[in-house]
Parts: structure tokens; sequence; C-alpha cells
């Protein structure tokens, strides 16, 4: 029978413990790691908040200082959250009189988003001024519908009559739409101008009476065009989330086709129309920005200058 080796055990138990103790220092996962982080980034986002309500933004810093002296934790949280920290740490600075600081987290928070809000402090606000921008040329796609209303100017009728008697109408709007690109070139913070060229479909019923002869006729008229308008936008609150704006502007459109539909059978009606026309733009509507892209709605009113 064999005695047992006791150096090699010894020597077994301390490679278990030091791999033991290893593991427990240097071996925590990424991901836990990362968590915990976070997690501890959001409790003490509560923390200064609180604190700077109650008028202590040296231990905003305080408590911030950890975070600023290794700025990479910030890219663990999101954007909006990560703006909203340098917000509270440029307002800090700024109630401590160190407008540099304030400047710094200023310029960071605005990589991100901004939103005006009613607690920011004049000094933040003329910083954002100061630094303030909105891309000068922009490109986009637009889209819609449109409804389209008649002005009857003068009546044509292949009837005539030695009683006095007239045929009767009946005018109907109709729905079409618009699909196109638009390219804007902002002036300044509240101007802009933009080309917006279009493929353009309008569509309206008209209805033909002759009550005595029994003649009852449903026309409905498909008008395509390529618009080409050049638009000139007032923005208000440009520094908030939602812009409300007012617009303007001269279109031409160039006629493609024109057909009318009498019952079943259609008929290529583009000879009787003008091929171009000239119009006024008039609408408003708001911009819902985000960091990267902007949503646009609106209403616009467009009344051609000459007949169709």
């Amino acid at each position: 029978m064999k005695t047992p080796n006791y150096f090699t055990l010894k020597i077994s138990l301390l490679f278990v413990l030091f791999f033991s103790i290893f593991s427990n220092t240097f071996g925590q996962n990424p991901i836990e790691k990362n968590k915990s982080i976070v997690a501890q980034m959001y409790e003490d986002y509560e923390t200064i908040i609180e604190l700077y309500q109650d008028g202590r933004p040296d231990s905003v810093l305080r408590v911030m200082d950890h975070y600023m002296a290794k700025p990479r934790h910030f890219s663990r949280v999101s954007k909006s959250f990560r703006a909203s920290f340098y917000r509270i740490i440029a307002h800090s600075y700024i109630l401590l009189d160190s407008l540099d600081e304030a400047e710094v987290y200023v310029k960071k928070m605005m990589a991100y988003s901004y939103v005006e809000q009613d607690d920011d402090l004049q000094p933040y606000k003329d910083i954002i001024d100061k630094f303030y921008t909105i891309p000068k040329l922009s490109f986009g796609i637009r889209g819609g519908t449109n409804i389209t209303t008649i002005d009857l100017i003068k009546q044509y009728s292949v009837f005539e009559f030695n009683d006095g008697k007239k045929l009767r109408t009946n005018y109907d709007f109709g729905v079409g739409f618009q699909l196109g690109a638009m390219v804007s070139y902002a002036l300044n913070k509240h101007l802009t101008g933009s080309f917006e060229p279009s493929i353009v479909q309008h569509q309206f019923k008209y209805e033909a009476i002759l009550e005595d002869l029994k003649i009852d006729y449903t026309y409905k008229q498909t008008i395509r065009y390529i618009d080409l308008p050049v638009i000139v936008k007032y923005n208000f609150m440009v520094r908030q989330k939602y812009v409300p704006y007012l617009q303007g502007g001269l279109a031409y459109r160039q006629l493609l086709t024109a057909t009318r539909k009498v019952e079943t059978s259609n008929i290529d009606v583009s000879s009787l129309l003008s091929k171009g026309n000239i119009g006024v733009i008039l609408g408003g509507g708001f911009s819902w920005k985000t960091s990267k892209y902007t949503l646009n709605i609106d209403g616009r009113y467009k009344y051609n200058l000459n007949k169709i």
C-alpha cells in the first residue's frame, strides 16, 4: 500500500484555491459587467437630478466625475439618455460659472439631440444659439393625396336648343395622388427653399343631364402632370422636436396625359387641354425631427392661374 504524497496534494489544493480567486476577481462575464454599469448609471442619474433640483451642482459633478473621467461608459446607454446626462452636467457647470466646461458638454449633447425645455438656463440657451446648426442641403421623398375641385369658367355643349332650355351639369370633386422627390436648402435657421418635382394625378367627375331627352351621362376625367413647384417655408420654434411652419410658392405644370371615361369607354382628351399652366401654392404643416431624419406633414392649397 502506497502512502499519499502530501506535497503533491498541497500543490493541487493551492492551484484550485488560486483558480477560484482568479475567477471571482477577473472572470466576470462582460455582458453582466456591462449591465451592472448601465444599471448604476441609471441610479446615478436619478441621484444627480435630485441634487440638481436641490441646488447642489458641485455634488452633481462629484457623482459624475467617475463617468466623465471614463467617457466610454456613456456609450453603454442610449443616445437620448446620454444627451440627458450631458444636459445636467452642462447646467451644473453653468451654475458654477464654468462656461467653458459647459460648452464642452453642450456640444456633446447637441451631437445626439436637443429639445428646448422650460427650465433651461439662459446661458445654456445662449450656448445653444452659438453652436446650433441645421443641415444646409437635404434630400427626401414626398407623397400624398389631393382633392380636386372644378371652377367652371364657360360651359360648352353639342346640343342647341331654340326654346331656351339648357343642359344641366353637376360637378363633383375627386381624389388623386402625388409622388415625387424634394431638394431643400436652408437659407437660415427659419427660412428654407425647396424644389419638389412630382408626378401628380387629378380626378374629378361631372354629370350631364337633359331630362326632356332622357340624357344622363356621367364622366370621370383623369389628368396627369409633371409638377415643378418652388416652395419657400418659414419654420417656427426651430429647436423644438415638432416644428410648425408656413409655406408658399409657385408651380409650373406640364401635361402628361388626360383621359375622360364615359360609361365603359376611355377617350383621350389631351388635345383639348393646355399643355402647361402656372399656379400658386399656400399651406402649412409641421416637421418631426430625429437625430438623422425629418418627417414633414403638411396641407397645401394650389390654384391654377390659367385655364387647363
